[in-house]
């Protein structure tokens, strides 16, 4: 086929596991399923497919910091042992 690249095994695979990322897979299931030994070849090999969810737990982390910031805080209640 004049001017295509030839589909290989590995391009599909590597498409799957791109379109599982982009999806909102859990990067354990897609190493899993990918059958990587370690969770840090996965993250290694697709980890640029994640920035954006980075910056989406950055946000949610910052949002419930603030969030437990502006509640009203309560003392704990204690307990009062009287010795006799």
């Amino acid at each position: 086929m004049a001017g295509l690249t030839p589909l290989t095994p590995h391009a599909l695979r590597h498409t799957a596991a791109a379109i599982l990322i982009d999806q909102g897979t859990d990067p354990l299931q897609v190493q899993r399923r990918l059958g990587h030994k370690d969770i840090s070849t996965t993250l290694r090999i697709y980890g640029h497919l994640f920035p954006d969810r980075d910056l989406d737990l950055t946000r949610r982390l910052d949002d419930a910091f603030h969030e437990s910031l502006a509640a009203p805080s309560r003392p704990e209640p204690v307990a009062m042992v009287i010795a006799e």
